[in-house]
């Protein structure tokens, strides 16, 4: 293999296979980046969104960073009220977030 091409694994028809992916075309799609989330490149450029993110990565390209939606004091009232068993979509919309969000915050609490 060569030094500017990397093995990326892919998923089809239940079935795993390697497709290639030059960095030239991760390069053309680092310009790209700031206007485009890594799925949609991903799709783009037909390969997994962990690899172009691994990619702009190793080139220094600086991500967006998904900043905590709840402040603690939200996680800790959560983590009563599903306690108290009140569903996730309950909580959410009583603290205005997504039930997504409740479960990766419970979750990263270790709730």
């Amino acid at each position: 293999m060569s030094p500017d091409r990397a093995a990326v694994p892919t998923f089809g028809d239940g079935f795993q296979t390697l497709q290639r992916s030059s960095k030239s075309s991760l390069t053309r799609g680092g310009a790209v980046h700031s206007a485009w989330t890594l799925i949609e490149l991903a799709r783009e450029l037909r390969t997994h969104p962990r690899t172009i993110a691994a990619h702009l990565e190793a080139k220094g390209t600086k991500r967006r960073v998904n900043r905590r939606k709840m402040s603690e004091a939200g996680v800790v009232i959560a983590a009563h009220r599903y306690r108290e068993s009140d569903s996730l979509a309950t909580i959410g919309s009583s603290l205005r977030v997504d039930a997504s969000t409740i479960r990766r915050e419970l979750h990263w609490a270790g709730a």
